[in-house]
């Protein structure tokens, strides 16, 4: 893990503003697919059923006759925004006594696209790719069912079709004829008219019939899964759950008061326990409008006014408002709920205070759809000078007219969906032809571009600085902190989709230029915005080092002291530059405690340092070697003075100094006396020897008295008596020669 060094940054740097790049006409036709027209009216292909898979837009169209011109009829189209990429997937009913396939209820399915079409007067399930030779029939059937509420659950479609005995059953397909089944219930149980298909987990929820009426049921596909959740009105007819709708993980829905009167809200986990009518809702009202928005679910319920509802949290609901006429238009975009009062544009976070008046269009306008934008919600507006779309990020000053197309008076708006697929938004319009001023192109595809809708790059700031450590001598490996700030004038959160260099780029390491990271954020319109932040891989870790954990002790060797050895352990992660010693291994120390200082220093000039005594002392006592046994004679016959051979010694911090007991010229009894010779160094140290004098007094010749002869081993003795006796020796050959 990094190291960080500092915050991500003390001062933070905007990213340049940009002006505004939208269209002043942003609308446009993606393409005119039926192009007859007759007078002032051209044919119209009247798309319908779009949906977006993989950012392609699918639906249904007619581009003319079975045959005239090279039309196909009504089959599934597809687009991408552009007129050469909007073309048709196949032309499925080629004959003449059967030329429309009139493909409809479009579910995307685990990257495939499940569509009804009509052959022969009866249903066909087909799925498709997107391309010709990948749309294929699954599965025909022999009875007619008007809406087979095609679901998607993962990766498995479930419709409902009558079955056997001729009732309306659960179905469900894996995309192949074989996969495409009836599904039955537990234990054998009959059930018919599954309806309301929604899709939470791994459970298709859905209202059914059986003995106890029509009440809530599950399915995860199997018949031992299949079984009704709880009979809602025990004994008293069907509990008839409806507009079921999905909030937080939970399942919520419109169902019969077990108290009476209209419909209630009800919630479900999927066991019978736990599903219960909602609290905290008073009146009797209807109650309508359910509509998922971010963790909210959101309600109406009228009895005189019309009250609008949160539940944020269960158990209860909470009353945000009340108003004096029905509320038009709940929508879901980014997680607020738009709606309309009358003229009069609304927005509501799921609280008091965040449910507010966003616009008030006046009563010569009326919007007759909300739809979710790019981080927007777009209104399509119906006023006295024509159709237009309008978009509102919930802000008065947010709430702008986007664009105007023409119609023909008495005609009504054929804006009734608005999808986005890709970056684009796709509805149905009619406009002036290009180039003329009364004829009017059909109901046709149009789009807009989500850049042309939110035009407005958002405002991002990166972090000035950071600072990470280095690692080791390459650098370090950096993982990038959140922008600074970043904000938009759309709903939508800014996103950052890039770093580069990107995140785990090992940076190298570099005490003074820093490495620079340029960071790109992107809008819910795909605007995009950089910003660039300074990345400084130092090393602000001192070098580590280790000195002896204890005084080094040393003999002397000279009276110099001892030269003294050591060693000192450094390291750094990044480099190590040198390690500086007080005094090196090696030194000649002197007697007493010296401190060594030891410092190492890396590559950023930090150092540590640590330190240790080393202490010499002079704690060997000295060599002394005695002289062998010493006979001495003196003139007195009770003893004399004597002088001796002296003991050698040594030692290690120069020559010690030798005291004897008794000493030199001491008196000496005749006879032995054992004489001690103590060497003492500089420090005190002592070491002694003992050798034997042997005195004798007299002299037979009457001559020498008190001459202090001495007589010993070879080494002493016998030397100092030949000394002593020479000087006798002469007189007396003198005293005979001069006889």
């Amino acid at each position: 893990m990094l190291l960080l060094l500092s915050p991500w940054g003390l001062l933070s740097r905007p990213a340049s503003a940009q002006a505004p790049r939208c269209k002043q006409s942003p609308i446009y036709l993606v393409k005119d697919i039926a192009t007859g027209c007759a007078g002032k009216q051209c044919t119209s292909s009247v798309p319908n059923g779009m949906v977006d898979m993989g950012g392609v837009l699918y639906f249904q169209a007619f581009d003319g006759e079975q045959g005239v011109n090279g039309a196909h009829g009504t089959e599934l189209w597809k687009s991408n925004g552009t007129p050469e990429g909007t073309e048709l997937v196949r032309d499925i009913a080629t004959h003449p006594s059967d030329p429309n396939s009139d493909p409809r209820e479009l579910t995307v399915v685990h990257g495939a696209l499940f569509f009804v079409i009509t052959q022969n007067g009866l249903p066909a399930l087909w799925k498709t790719t997107g391309q010709a030779n990948t749309t294929e029939r699954v599965k025909g059937f022999t009875s007619d069912e008007p809406g087979m509420e095609l679901t998607a659950r993962g990766s498995t479609l479930y419709f409902k079709m009558k079955g056997q005995g001729g009732s309306t059953k659960l179905w469900k397909s894996d995309g192949t004829e074989g996969g495409t089944v009836e599904v039955p219930a537990a234990n054998g149980v009959d059930y018919s008219n599954p309806q309301f298909l929604t899709a939470l987990g791994d459970w298709i929820y859905f209202q059914a019939q059986d003995s106890h009426g029509a009440e809530l049921w599950k399915s995860n596909g199997t018949p031992e899964g299949t079984q009704m959740v709880k009979d809602l009105l025990p004994g008293s007819g069907d509990g008839a759950p409806s507009d079921l709708t999905v909030v937080n993980g939970q399942l919520f829905f419109r169902a019969i008061d077990p108290q009476g009167g209209n419909y209630k809200l009800w919630w479900s986990s999927g066991s019978e326990d736990n599903t219960k009518p909602v609290g905290g809702i008073t009146g009797n009202g209807p109650l309508e409008n359910l509509t998922a928005a971010g963790d909210s679910l959101f309600f109406t319920t009228t009895e005189g006014s019309t009250a609008l509802w949160a539940l944020r949290e269960l158990p209860d609901a909470k009353q945000l408002r009340s108003f004096p006429l029905p509320l038009m238009h709940l929508t879901h975009v980014n997680g607020l709920l738009f709606f309309m009062y009358g003229s009069e544009l609304w927005k509501s976070d799921g609280t008091k205070p965040g449910t507010q008046l966003v616009k008030d269009f006046g009563p010569t306008t009326s919007i007759s759809l909300i739809a979710p934008g790019p981080g927007m919600a777009i209104l399509v507006a119906n006023t006295p000078q024509g159709y237009a779309l309008w978009k509102s990020n919930g802000e008065p000053s947010g709430t702008l007219l986007l664009d105007e197309y023409d119609y023909t008076v008495g005609i009504p708006s054929p804006t009734t969906a608005i999808v986005s697929a890709g970056t684009r938004l796709f509805f149905v319009a009619t406009r002036l032809k290009e180039g003329s001023s009364d004829t009017f192109v059909g109901d046709e595809l149009f789009a807009v571009n989500f850049k042309d809708v939110d035009c407005t790059r958002p405002v991002i700031r990166c972090v000035d600085a950071m600072t990470v450590e280095a690692l080791g001598p390459e650098g370090a490996r950096v993982q990038y902190p959140p922008l600074a700030s970043m904000s938009d004038d759309s709903l939508k959160p800014v996103e950052v989709v890039k770093y580069e260099p990107p995140a785990g780029t090992l940076f190298p390491w570099n005490e003074t230029s820093p490495s620079l990271v340029t960071v790109t954020a992107r809008d819910g319109a795909d605007n995009e915005e950089t910003c660039q932040m300074k990345v400084f891989v130092r090393d602000s870790t001192a070098p580590w080092i280790q000195c002896p954990a204890a005084t080094l002790h040393a003999e002397a060797t000279a009276r110099e002291g001892a030269p003294v050895f050591f060693q000192v352990s450094a390291n750094d992660a990044v480099f190590l530059d040198r390690v500086e010693l007080s005094h090196p291994s090696g030194h000649v120390f002197p007697l007493g405690e010296t401190r060594v200082t030891a410092t190492a220093w890396d590559g950023a000039n930090q150092q540590k340092a640590c330190s240790f005594g080393v202490e010499v002392k002079d704690r060997m006592p000295p060599s002394i070697q005695c002289p062998g046994p010493q006979t001495v004679a003196v003139q007195g016959e009770d003893g004399g003075r004597v002088e001796f051979a002296e003991a050698t010694a040594q030692d290690n911090a120069g020559p010690p100094e030798v005291r004897y007991s008794p000493g030199q010229d001491s008196f000496f009894p005749t006879g032995e006396t054992v004489v001690t010779a103590t060497a003492t160094d500089a420090e005190g140290n002592t070491a002694s020897c003992t050798f034997p004098v042997t005195v004798t007094g007299g002299d037979s010749e009457g001559e020498g008295e008190g001459c202090g002869c001495r007589s010993g081993g070879l080494p002493g003795s016998v030397v100092w008596l030949l000394l002593v006796l020479f000087p006798a020796w002469t007189r007396r050959r003198a005293g005979k020669l001069g006889a």
